[in-house]
């Protein structure tokens, strides 16, 4: 009686058959057929495919057989475009390791199968009609990385809420971060102006000598070069700030742009990262120095002043957290972003942080741009967030504000209401007219709650325009 043959091959000896060698093929049966079929892997290449297809087939031997094997390894280099690996129609599970750069998919002839994407591993089972995915139910799963967006998941343990699109969140994310992005309540960019479209004392083309405020809640800066020709500032037609160097003196001259961050806007920053993300160009490469320092006094910052030569981010009263940040600036736009831990300036971010992007000059006429600068919790820069211009415009109010009103001879006490509460009482200046009276007498009517301004004493001449500055910058 000879021996017959199993699905996957084990041979199966006739009864009273191989006297006295049964005990070889058994041997094999187990260690060789068996084994393969329980651990072996067996790998193909090239030469097992034409025109990207292999077709595994088993015979009536128990030796090694590829489809056999418990894993199929495909090797990098095998396929020239999406394949096909064939198996026989037989009961089975396979591991698929795809380490070509091509898709495969694994099926019984003529039927679908199962596509595994290039580079990818899987777990599938042969029925014996077809081949179909071994796993779709898990009870738990703890994941050491996220899982990204085309695999169905956020892509980040902290997701995202984009403005524009529809998120729905089910089942628990336990100790998780959501940060909303958009026009939300919410507001992660820490700066203000953000794209330059506050401009109350319309400065236009504006030079600045040492420090000075050429945009609302900006302030440009320069060190070590001639007073009165430091710097100009230009905000294009592109939002973008052109900062361009004026007449070199002294030693190591530099250019930048700042702003302060008054200490109730920091209270949730104590012992966290931030990062100060920007777009910028150079019109020859340059490294700049992305600097982060805090007020030694609540709201106190160096002086500006045409004259004083302060730096306006960590001159007197500063403390720099950390060393700067270095980056690259090429002549291209690009966007760069700096990191910094607060954990060692502990408390004292509460007082109020200033920011500044500065870089050094080494010739007249030289420029940086710089534009949509963001600041925000967090170690790595998120897309830039556009602020509502309405809500823009009232926040640097509250720093700074010009009302046009118009001055009656025959009235006194006329009042005008601030578009905001200042963030303290502001120093007033007035842009008088010409004539009899042109000197005016201003003050707060009520602070904070109501923000009006009073007309104390009467104009010669009516129907008369002034500009009224309201200034309590930081």
């Amino acid at each position: 009686m000879s021996s017959t043959y199993s699905n996957l091959k084990f041979e199966l000896i006739g009864t009273g058959d191989q006297s006295g060698t049964w005990g070889s093929t058994t041997n094999t049966n187990i260690g060789t057929a068996i084994e393969q079929a329980i651990v072996g892997m067996a790998t193909l290449t090239s030469a097992d495919f034409t025109t990207n297809v292999a077709t595994l087939t088993l015979t009536n031997t128990n030796a090694v057989q590829n489809a056999r094997a418990l894993c199929l390894v495909i090797s990098a280099a095998s396929l020239s475009a999406a394949g096909t690996l064939n198996v026989p129609a037989i009961q089975k599970p396979y591991l698929i390791i795809n380490n070509d750069s091509f898709a495969i998919t694994v099926k019984v002839t003529g039927q679908t199968g199962v596509s595994v994407p290039a580079g990818k591993r899987t777990v599938v089972y042969n029925n014996g009609t077809d081949v179909g995915n071994q796993i779709d139910y898990l009870s738990t799963l703890a994941l050491g990385t996220a899982l990204p967006v085309t695999s169905g998941g956020t892509g980040t343990t902290t997701p995202n809420l984009v403005a524009g699109t529809n998120i729905t969140l089910s089942g628990t994310w336990p100790n998780q971060t959501i940060n909303a992005i958009g026009s939300g309540s919410r507001i992660d960019n820490g700066v203000m102006n953000n794209y330059y479209l506050a401009n109350q004392a319309a400065f236009g083309s504006y030079a600045t000598a040492s420090s000075q405020y050429v945009l609302d809640r900006w302030i440009g800066y320069a060190t070590n070069v001639t007073s009165g020709t430091d710097a100009t500032y230009i905000v294009n037609s592109s939002n973008q700030m052109v900062i361009t160097a004026g007449t070199l003196a002294g030693t190591s001259p530099t250019m930048g742009l700042s702003q302060r961050i008054e200490s109730v806007n920091c209270v949730d920053l104590q012992s966290q990262s931030i990062t100060i993300s920007f777009d910028a160009l150079a019109s020859a490469a340059v490294t700049a120095s992305v600097y982060l320092a805090y007020a030694n006094t609540a709201n106190t910052f160096p002086t500006v002043s045409t004259t004083s030569g302060v730096n306006a981010v960590t001159g007197s009263g500063m403390t720099a957290i950390l060393s700067p940040v270095s980056v690259s600036v090429t002549t291209s736009l690009t966007r760069y972003s700096a990191t910094f831990d607060l954990t060692s300036a502990g408390a004292n971010v509460l007082k109020g942080l200033a920011i500044g992007i500065q870089v050094p000059i080494t010739s007249t006429g030289q420029t940086l741009t710089i534009t949509k600068i963001q600041v925000e919790k967090g170690t790595s820069a998120t897309p830039f967030q556009y602020l509502l211009y309405q809500q823009d415009m009232y926040n640097c109010s509250r720093y700074y504000e010009v009302i046009t009103v118009l001055l009656v001879s025959t009235l006194t006490n006329n009042y005008w209401a601030a578009k905001s509460p200042k963030r303290t009482t502001p120093t007033l200046t007035v842009s008088a007219p010409t004539g009899s009276g042109a000197v005016f007498s201003w003050g707060i009517y009520t602070f904070p709650a109501a923000g009006y301004i009073y007309q104390s004493t009467a104009h010669s001449l009516g129907g008369v325009n002034a500009n009224l500055l309201i200034n309590a910058n930081l």
